[in-house]
C-alpha cells in the first residue's frame, strides 16, 4: 500500500513538471516571430531605409532643375542692349504726335517689368528739370517686352508771347510768360549774382518786351 502511494506522488511530481515545462514553451513560442514575419519586417525596414536615400537623392536634382527654370525664365524677361525702345511724344496743344526709336539708356538694361515700370513711375513723378522746361505733362508705358518697350511722354509745348517775366523762385531767376503762371524758362542764376537794384526790380516784377533782349540779360548774368 505504501509502495503504490509512493509511486503516486512520484507519478504527480514528474506530471506537474511536464506540464510546466509545456507551457514554458508554448509561452516563449507567443514572443518568437516567425521566419516569415521576420523577413517581412526586415524588407519593410530595408525598404524605408533605402526609399530615404532614393529621396535624399532625388531632392537636390529637382531643386536645381527648379531654380534653373525660374532663373532662366528671369532673365528672358529682362531688358537687354538688343531691345527696341520707341518713345512717343504727344503735343497735348495740338492733339500731334510723333515717335522715335532710341537706343535703351543703360540704365534700364537687366530691368524686368516691375522694375522699370517703377522707374518710369518715378520719371513721371520726378521728372529733369529740362523736361518740365520742355512743358513735360506725363508719362505712361504702353508695352513691355524683351523684345520691345514702347512709352507716351505728353508735353503742353510753352508758347512764347510777347512779354516775359522775370522773377525768383527757390532761390534761382525764373523767367514767366506774360500770363505771369507758366513758367518759360529756369535760368540756373542765384538772386547772389544779381546786383541789388536789378534784383529789386525783379522782387517787384521785372518786364521784358521781346525773346532776343531776355537772352541778352540772362547772357550777361550767367555764370
Amino acid at each position: 500500500m505504501k509502495s503504490i502511494k509512493g509511486i503516486s506522488i512520484v507519478f504527480g511530481i514528474i506530471l506537474v513538471l511536464a506540464l510546466g515545462l509545456g507551457a514554458y514553451y508554448d509561452n516563449d513560442a507567443l514572443h518568437v516571430p516567425s521566419k516569415k514575419n521576420t523577413d517581412n519586417h526586415l524588407q519593410e525596414n530595408s525598404s524605408k531605409k533605402w526609399e530615404k536615400y532614393y529621396r535624399a537623392d532625388l531632392l537636390p536634382e529637382h531643386v536645381e532643375e527648379t531654380s534653373d527654370a525660374i532663373s532662366t525664365s528671369s532673365k528672358a524677361d529682362r531688358l537687354t542692349s538688343d531691345t527696341k525702345y520707341l518713345v512717343e511724344e504727344v503735343d497735348v496743344l495740338h492733339g500731334s504726335s510723333i515717335e522715335t526709336e532710341w537706343s535703351l539708356p543703360a540704365k534700364y538694361i537687366g530691368m524686368n517689368r516691375e522694375a522699370f515700370l517703377d522707374a518710369m513711375d518715378y520719371y513721371r513723378k520726378s521728372p529733369p528739370l529740362a523736361e518740365l522746361e520742355r512743358g513735360f505733362q506725363t508719362l505712361e508705358v504702353l508695352s513691355f517686352s524683351p523684345e520691345k518697350v514702347q512709352i507716351r511722354v505728353s508735353y503742353r509745348y510753352v508758347q512764347p508771347g510777347d512779354l516775359f517775366y522775370l522773377a525768383v523762385y527757390k532761390d534761382e531767376l525764373v523767367v514767366y510768360l506774360e500770363d505771369r503762371e507758366t513758367i518759360y524758362l529756369y535760368t540756373g542764376i542765384s538772386p547772389d549774382q544779381l546786383p541789388e537794384d536789378i534784383l529789386q526790380m525783379i522782387l517787384q516784377g521785372y518786364c521784358i518786351g521781346t525773346e532776343e533782349k531776355l537772352y541778352r540779360f540772362l547772357e550777361s548774368y550767367s555764370s
